[in-house]
């Protein structure tokens, strides 16, 4: 249930706003402005009257209260208006100091948004202030907003939208409709998205809900996600000399970050972050393992997986074979032999990884049984240069 709504006063309920406009801790970002220079208004009923009368003169104007639902009491005000100077629609939103912290200029924002959109059927509406107003940066970016320059933030009506479904994907998914289609409702296991909370310059969606026009704003980096249901596992074929054991020594997260570090060219790991993954509920030792050189005592590939109780899925979380050992067989040794210990306990196993990675994990993981076409975006803000406006 929504805890706000957006009403049109009245003229004769006219009296919040004169009693808002003159308060001084809530017209404090005002500073500088106002009839005493201390961001404040004080205006009588008649002169406040009179401004909502020309303020309401058409279509390009709009100015509502923002009301707490479960008290029904005003907690603060926003508005729309056409500014000739700078052509553009801009808006407005002022929390009450008494009501500030409780996340309602957030949802305020997204209200006034809808309402911009869909209403006023506006293609994109902006806001002037300050980089330096940190709280109002938060809130604006949360929205969907993007600075243009020092002092002007846009959201225009594309992005708006795709930032809702993006938030809606990550938020809103049950376990019951994650279990019909996991792949496709979220970018990763079902624990993970719960404590999820991407960054305000992150977009992470569907292709099936992706924009190519996004690319403007977004650098983009694609991910595949496929599921194994565990109803046919191959055995793991290693070659003779080399053994498959169960990595849980002392010095595990020491074995770990070194091999890992040493396969990959581009990551880099602590032992402090291998400890961490131990530490986690899905955490299960029976499913870290490696292939040793029976001769050598080397480590020649390994792997994680981890188990969810919750949903019973398990995924793979790190496969990676030794530069000299690749393509005889190592990784998809791995794979198949997490896939035979978790089919004890899973009732699939998902995995996921780069599209546009070199060693193609892709091909191995459905030689081994993995199926799905559901692909991923992760969109990272572009930085925009300073312009004119």
């Amino acid at each position: 249930m929504e805890r706000l709504t957006l009403h049109i006063p009245a003229e004769n309920e006219l009296e919040y706003h004169r009693h808002l406009i003159s308060d001084e801790k809530t017209m404090s970002y005002n500073q500088g402005y106002g009839d005493n220079v201390n961001g404040c208004y004080y205006q009588t009923i008649d002169q406040v009257r009179e401004w909502y009368k020309n303020w309401n003169n058409g279509t390009d104007n709009y100015y509502a209260y923002i009301i707490r639902n479960d008290d029904n009491v005003p907690v603060g005000e926003v508005d729309i208006h056409y500014s000739n100077c700078c052509k553009k629609y801009i808006i407005g939103v002022v929390i009450e100091y008494n009501y500030r912290g409780n996340g309602y200029s957030i949802e305020a924002l997204r209200l006034l948004a809808d309402h911009a959109f869909n209403k006023m059927k506006l293609n994109a509406i902006y806001d002037y202030f300050s980089s330096e107003r940190k709280t109002a940066e938060h809130a604006f970016l949360k929205v969907g907003f993007v600075r243009i320059n020092d002092e002007l933030v846009e959201l225009t009506k594309d992005r708006y939208e795709i930032n809702k479904i993006s938030e809606k994907e990550s938020t809103n998914i049950s376990i019951t409709d994650y279990l019909k289609a996991p792949c496709k409702l979220l970018s990763i296991p079902f624990w993970k998205a719960k404590n999820l909370i991407p960054p305000n310059n992150i977009l992470i969606l569907h292709n099936d809900i992706f924009s190519e026009k996004l690319l403007d704003e977004y650098n983009d980096i694609t991910y595949f996600r496929i599921i194994h249901t565990l109803n046919d596992v191959q055995e793991p074929a290693i070659p003779t000399g080399f053994t498959i054991k169960t990595l849980n020594s002392t010095d595990v997260a020491e074995v770990l970050t070194n091999h890992i570090n040493q396969c990959y060219d581009d990551i880099n790991v602590t032992s402090d972050y291998i400890t961490g993954l131990m530490k986690q509920s899905v955490h299960c030792q029976d499913l870290w393992i490696g292939i040793y050189n029976d001769l050598t005592s080397e480590i020649t590939a390994s792997g994680i997986a981890e188990f969810d109780a919750e949903t019973k899925e398990g995924s793979l979380e790190w496969i990676q074979t030794s530069p000299d050992y690749r393509n005889k067989g190592f990784g998809q040794a791995v794979v198949n032999e997490l896939l035979i210990r978790l089919r004890k306990k899973a009732l699939f196993v998902t995995v996921s990884g780069k599209i546009n990675n070199k060693t193609h994990p892709e091909a191995m993981y459905r030689i081994c049984g993995f199926v799905g076409n559901d692909i991923w975006h992760i969109l990272t803000k572009k930085e925009i240069k300073n312009a004119k406006v």
